[in-house]
């Protein structure tokens, strides 16, 4: 029984597993910088983007088991991921600034309750990009 709701759930177990490890680079990076001070916008934006690429690879290659493709389909593949990674980079920092300019949240917390809304959203769109 648990063997069947691993195999059905397998896909979404990955995704999780593998979220986990790229929200926890992000936040890595993120804690960083910010301790190097940088401005709090900047080190999510630059932190988000390195995590994006790690994610790319979790997600074509661990998590979706995506098929081959020629040069031209891999490239059309790379540009629709990054433009839903950038769509959420643009609302994860939006909701950033939001969070600690209006409602005086912690930067570092912020970022916390940020990533994992942003987890739930991209799963959706990522498996309709990468899974063909």
């Amino acid at each position: 029984m648990i063997q069947k709701i691993i195999n059905k759930y397998s896909e979404l177990i990955k995704y999780g597993i593998f979220g986990v490890i790229t929200v926890g680079i992000n936040l890595f990076l993120y804690d960083i910088f910010l301790k190097l001070n940088i401005y709090y916008v900047i080190s999510s934006i630059v932190s988000y983007l390195i995590a994006s690429f790690i994610s790319y690879y979790f997600n074509v290659y661990l998590v979706f088991s995506s098929d081959k493709l020629n040069f031209k389909e891999e490239i059309i593949r790379i540009f629709k991921y990054f433009s839903v990674r950038i769509g959420s980079m643009i609302l994860d920092t939006l909701l950033l600034i939001v969070a600690v300019e209006l409602l005086s949240m912690d930067e570092f917390y912020a970022k916390i309750i940020i990533s994992i809304l942003i987890i739930l959203i991209t799963f959706i769109l990522n498996k309709k990009i990468l899974k063909k």
